[in-house]
């Protein structure tokens, strides 16, 4: 029932793009595959000014929302070196006051 009223006329009006393996939307954005244990996850990259979206979230304490993680689904993200470290969020209340 979902796809005959939700995805069928997208896809009969030209507004679907079909893609496998890599696909780039724009010059920051690029879908790739990443099979798993369901058929057709994607991952979303996200590129601006060469910066990757982790360094960009870490900088700026964005929270990143991943799938399949556990928990409250966020994580902070946090350099650790030259790598990233994936946390639960710390509180933003101090900052705040």
């Amino acid at each position: 029932m979902i796809y005959e009223d939700s995805v069928a006329p997208l896809h009969q009006a030209g507004q679907v793009v079909l893609w496998d393996g890599q696909h780039r939307i724009d010059e920051h954005l690029t879908l790739e595959s990443a099979p798993g244990h369901t058929p057709g996850p994607s991952v979303l990259r996200l590129a601006s000014r060469g910066e990757r979206a982790l360094g960009r979230a870490a900088d700026e304490r964005e929270l990143l929302v991943p799938a399949h993680f556990g928990g409250t689904g966020v994580v902070e993200v946090r350099r650790d070196g030259d790598r990233f470290a994936l946390a639960p969020p710390t509180s933003f209340e101090a900052e705040r006051a």
